[in-house]
């Protein structure tokens, strides 16, 4: 798994809906801080954390998988 190219195309969906790393957060029931780190690859993101962010961002996580892995930085998954 290419953990940065998915940290970034779920920061890309992420601020394409507007949505701020607070209402991540908050859905996810962890603070901000956790959230930020999560997104900066700072801590882990396990595979339970991946299915709840591509939940709350309408991301199909087998897309987002295989989009990471072929082609870095491509606009397909997050269009």
């Amino acid at each position: 798994m290419n953990i940065p190219e998915i940290l970034h195309h779920i920061r890309v969906k992420r601020e394409m809906l507007k949505y701020s790393q607070e209402y991540l957060a908050a859905r996810m029931d962890i603070s901000q801080r956790t959230y930020s780190k999560i997104e900066n690859n700072e801590t882990e993101l396990t595979i339970g954390r991946l299915i709840e962010i591509c939940d709350i961002l309408d991301i199909n996580i087998c897309v987002l998988l295989t989009i990471a892995e072929r082609d870095p930085r491509p606009k397909a998954c997050c269009e």
